[in-house]
């Protein structure tokens, strides 16, 4: 596979920054841009340079862990650990995908000299102190985020080697779609995906829209993962979601996202404008806001991308 200019930077800038005794790298690149090659090739390179070495790729949900499974599997035939629920990683693996909150309780078993890839690392924040206690029990960490702007995630890599792509670059280097902000108009297929504040407020649009469905918290994973694969294949036209689809999700050709949801988080924002900016040829995003504060909060949101950096503001 063919890295892009900004991957060979981030995982040279990491390989550089772990000759020392101590590393904090942060990568912040919009989604869409290749995280997870990046996370794959650094925690490969990590064991393949160290004998005993071990690697541990911190995720946020179930989905995540599937899919950077499935990367590592492709590219080595070292046993990959699975800390999730009730499976654990044995201590002879020596690369290791956990959730967030099985980690939580298992940080003994593992040596402060095991590096971290946290995915998603604005996750480590202040009101958030066991996701901020992963980050701080290990020597070496990797972040990976496109929002790292939560307060203990700028306090951990204050002083860290950092490696950010701007939003505007990725879309003149053709990388992302390029996006349009526009007022509310009702939404429509296919492929239409709309973000509700509720799971109320996914069922009832959806029962008032024809060939729409909805996805939403304690929905069983199977029924979930049906109503995804009837929205891509295009027997569904519109999907209403709650508090889904906003990490580790690609749908290159989901071309329009509702944002139906008041949010003060720009890094909840740029998560659901992220769905719709996935590369196609000829595609622009179209990013409709429920009112025109929304859409001053996601334009600012999405400014802060086109020129990362961990300052609070």
């Amino acid at each position: 596979m063919q890295l892009w200019p900004h991957q060979i930077e981030a995982i040279e800038v990491c390989e550089r920054a772990q000759r020392e005794k101590r590393s904090r790298v942060l990568v912040q690149v919009p989604p869409g841009t290749g995280k997870t090659e990046i996370a794959a090739r650094v925690a490969l390179s990590w064991v393949q340079a160290r004998p005993f070495g071990r690697a541990v790729v911190c995720v946020s949900s179930g989905p995540v862990l599937e899919q950077f499974a499935r990367r590592l599997r492709s590219s080595t035939r070292l046993p990959i650990g699975i800390e999730r629920a009730e499976l654990r990683a044995v201590r002879s693996c020596r690369l290791v995908i956990a959730t967030q909150q099985s980690l939580w309780g298992r940080l003994a078993s593992y040596d402060p000299d095991t590096l971290l890839i946290y995915d998603e690392c604005h996750h480590g924040n202040l009101d958030a102190p066991e996701n901020l206690r992963l980050a701080q029990r290990f020597q070496h960490v990797v972040g990976l985020s496109a929002t790292p702007w939560s307060s203990g995630c700028v306090n951990l890599f204050a002083e860290s080697d950092r490696v950010t792509l701007p939003l505007w670059q990725a879309q003149r280097e053709a990388l992302l779609a390029p996006h349009e902000i526009l007022p509310w108009v009702p939404p429509a297929g296919p492929l239409g995906l709309v973000f509700c504040a509720s799971n109320r407020a996914c069922e009832a649009a959806s029962r008032n829209h024809a060939l729409s469905s909805w996805v939403g918290v304690q929905i069983p994973e199977r029924e979930r993962q049906m109503r995804l694969q009837h929205w891509k294949s295009g027997a569904i036209r519109v999907l209403y979601a709650n508090r889904m689809l906003l990490e580790g999700f690609d749908e290159p050709r989901c071309p329009h996202v509702w944002l139906d949801k008041e949010t003060d988080s720009p890094i909840l924002l740029v998560q659901m404008a992220g769905r719709a900016l996935r590369y196609r040829p000829g595609k622009v995003a179209r990013l409709y806001c429920a009112s025109e504060a929304l859409q001053e909060q996601l334009r600012a949101a999405l400014q802060r991308c086109n020129a990362p950096h961990l300052r609070l503001v």
